[in-house]
């Protein structure tokens, strides 16, 4: 249904809920993270008593999720708003599946699970930062705007719970990927990067380098027409503090 993009009637949901109840134990990994995601995607509230079934399944699957799957299932309780830390040990197991699995994440997938940790409000331990970053070097050249300017927000984001989290060379490559993208990039990345380098200015120095501003003012006009009153908003408050 998900997948279709076709609304579930409230008795069909009921019915399916019920249904979910007497055959969680039998789920596996990949169900599991299906579930979430489809409900996740058709902006579907699941309940307290369905989130602690589901739980007990991530617990019990967790040595069998893989890469995609960890981060498609952070990704949809960062977009249900669920609050993961009043999910009985949810994140520790989360944090040591990631850790069996971070060599093989792809672009899309580090993208969304630092978005994901954003949205959530979850201060990301050292290590769990080291191995995102590791991931971004291995990945930076298979990012597109959208995966970079989120992970830009993202960092921006988490920037105001600890100091100091980019290491020297992530800004380089970053800025690299995105100028190399920037003509693909919409009225929405334009905002969330330019707003967040002001915001992270705000914490360590940034410096934006003339041949960005350039290709980000010449992109800005192309897209112009398409920018809502929140995104001119942004685009403005990040010029200011960072005396564009």
């Amino acid at each position: 249904l998900a997948k279709l993009q076709i609304q579930p009637t409230d008795l069909f949901l009921e019915r399916w809920f019920g249904m979910f109840c007497e055959v969680s134990l039998t789920l596996k990994s990949q169900e599991t993270a299906n579930i979430i995601w489809a409900l996740a995607t058709l902006n579907i509230d699941p309940g307290g008593g369905f989130l602690a079934l589901w739980n007990d399944c991530f617990t019990r699957e967790a040595g069998n999720f893989n890469s995609q799957h960890l981060s498609n299932l952070l990704w949809a309780l960062a977009k249900l708003d669920i609050k993961v830390d009043e999910m009985t040990g949810f994140m520790p197991v989360w944090y040591e599946a990631f850790e069996r699995n971070h060599a093989s994440l792809k672009s899309q997938a580090l993208a969304n699970v630092l978005w994901s940790f954003a949205k959530l409000k979850i201060e990301p331990s050292r290590q769990f930062l080291d191995l995102w970053f590791d991931g971004f070097k291995r990945e930076w050249l298979h990012f597109n705007t959208q995966n970079l300017a989120n992970s830009l927000w993202a960092l921006a984001k988490l920037n105001t719970m600890s100091e100091r989290l980019l290491p020297e060379s992530f800004l380089d490559l970053w800025m690299d990927g995105f100028i190399r993208e920037l003509r693909n990039c919409n009225s929405q990345d334009l905002a969330n990067c330019l707003w967040a380098f002001a915001r992270i200015s705000t914490v360590e120095d940034v410096h934006i380098p003339d041949a960005f501003l350039k290709q980000w003012d010449r992109q800005f006009r192309v897209e112009s027409q398409f920018f809502n009153c929140q995104g001119l908003a942004n685009v403005m408050w990040a010029m200011g503090k960072l005396e564009l």
